[in-house]
């Protein structure tokens, strides 16, 4: 099936790097120890293709990796809607292809949605959402295969709920008392050492989904007011369960990326002290310029404390999802679900900018309780442009390097707006010198900005949120400036339209 594009040993490498990198961050589809490539390759074909198109950068050349990814699709489409088929290995194929979405060439040829919904479809066509975990089951073999299909399952309510939410469209899957019985069954016999990580990434994407359904963040048709008292009621219950998150029993990485979504978690919580008018479309991709536009959310001339403490909780969240992603390397960048991390990073960003234009329209109103320094914006921006160019050298076609293509031109409408609204402005940066750590080592952006010191601490989130620690990323530096200048070739703008309105990139690129 692949032999005429990549050799069979370097097939091998692959799948042990997916095996290695990419299943221990969204262990939907993983493989009892010490399963062998060639076991995978002869038993489920169309899988193992799948696997080999999505984590086969460093290993294959670009066109070798286009080859790659058609023929998948290829395979894909001719078993699951020319033939009709349905087995575990098509949702699993289907599921791999969709959380580890590889970047089309051209826009209009992006079909994440479609893959989502076809292995939804074929998992419930399967009978994979009615499983009976009460039937004991008397082999280890028969508890892989009933844990598999849960797992399967779980991938379709993650999947779902995670597109829904970051689209902010209707979810086609609801939660029910039965699949927490799916938890509580792998929780309980621990068939795979990562499925405890992936049932709390799942109740916490789902913990995210009810947030949304309460506080309508994604029905256009309805909303609510934080002037109801049930409604400031829901809020506080909704951040005691996420600060109750059990943290100290998750390792390692993992911990980092529980923490990512607690973060993303409790900024979809307050995102309705931001809201004017129930205009949810500013919050959701693809996030444009326009995202940016209403910020006149803060009450002249006093701000509510209530409403400040909200705001206070975004910030202090956003910069908690931040420091959360940029201590990663950028080969566990790599390997995350571009949808679900990368669209929040930049949602944060799209948040903590919306605050610096609102401190900016309220003058003092707003100012003295939270400072633009605080917010670290430039900081911000600044290391994720330096990530933006280590993850295009290293893969060029995966979906969370071309999404973060656009950090650049949100750092120059920065510029632009600070040098026309910013009292005392002239333009120039505000910034320099701030170093940044991360898994790879030290990161010098040069950049500097002053610590926060206005912030209250938050009940229950200083524990979980630090400062931003130094990193370290390779950077490619030239003699005038020290830093390489970011390149618009690299990759076109319009392909990567799920996530923004490409009239954002031409209306605020620099200009040359």
């Amino acid at each position: 099936m692949i032999n005429s594009i990549v050799t069979p040993k370097i097939a091998e490498q692959i799948f042990h790097r997916y095996v290695d990198s990419f299943a221990p961050k969204c262990p939907v589809v993983v493989f009892p120890t010490g399963t062998t490539p060639a076991f995978v390759r002869e038993t489920k074909p169309l899988l193992f293709l799948s696997i080999v198109s999505i984590a086969s950068a460093g290993y294959c050349t670009v066109a070798q990796q286009r080859d790659l990814a058609v023929k998948a699709r290829l395979y894909l489409a001719d078993r699951a809607i020319i033939c009709g088929e349905k087995s575990i290995e098509l949702v699993q194929a289907l599921q791999v292809a969709s959380f580890w979405y590889r970047a089309p060439d051209d826009y209009k040829q992006m079909n994440l949605n479609q893959l989502a919904s076809i292995a939804t479809t074929m998992a419930i066509d399967l009978g994979l959402d009615n499983i009976d975990v009460s039937k004991p089951v008397g082999t280890a073999k028969e508890m892989w295969d009933r844990a598999e299909a849960q797992r399967a399952w779980l991938g379709c309510l993650l999947l779902s709920a995670s597109l829904s939410l970051i689209l902010r469209r209707p979810n086609s899957l609801a939660w029910s008392s039965h699949y927490d019985e799916y938890v509580a069954d792998l929780r309980r016999t621990k068939a795979s050492p990562a499925d405890e990580f992936l049932c709390t990434i799942v109740t916490t994407e789902l913990a995210c989904h009810a947030i949304s359904r309460e506080l309508f963040l994604s029905d256009p048709a309805s909303s609510v007011s934080l002037s109801e008292p049930d409604i400031l009621m829901k809020i506080q219950k909704h951040k005691s369960q996420i600060e109750c998150l059990p943290l100290d029993r998750i390792s390692s990485i993992d911990k980092s990326l529980v923490e990512f979504g607690s973060f993303a978690s409790l900024l979809y919580l307050h995102e309705l002290v931001l809201h004017v008018n129930h205009n949810i479309q500013e919050f959701k991709a693809p996030f444009s310029v326009k995202s940016l536009e209403t910020c006149n959310f803060i009450d002249m001339p006093g701000p509510d404390p209530s409403c400040l403490s909200m705001l206070r909780t975004i910030v202090r969240a956003a910069q908690g999802l931040l420091n959360s992603f940029l201590r990663l390397s950028t080969s566990d960048m790599i390997a995350l679900p571009p949808h679900i991390y990368g669209g929040r990073v930049i949602y944060a960003m799209i948040l903590l900018l919306k605050i610096q234009k609102a401190i900016a329209l309220s003058g003092q109103a707003l100012s003295e309780c939270i400072t633009a320094d605080e917010l670290r914006v430039e900081v911000y921006l600044e290391h994720l442009v330096l990530v933006s160019q280590n993850l295009i050298t290293q893969d060029a076609r995966s979906a969370l390097s071309r999404a973060f293509l656009v950090m650049p031109q949100l750092k120059q409408w920065l510029h632009t707006h600070q040098s026309k609204n910013l009292p005392g402005s002239d333009g120039t940066e505000m910034a320099e010198g701030l170093p940044f750590q991360t898994s790879d080592g030290p990161l010098s952006t040069g950049i500097q900005t002053q610590t926060a010191t206005h912030l209250e601490p938050t009940d229950g989130l200083e524990q979980h949120i630090q400062p931003a620690e130094t990193s370290d990323y390779h950077t490619v530096r030239n003699r005038e400036t020290g830093f390489e200048p970011y390149r618009h070739d690299l990759a076109p703008d319009s392909w990567f339209w799920e996530f923004f309105n490409v009239d954002m990139l031409h209306q605020n690129a620099p200009s040359s």
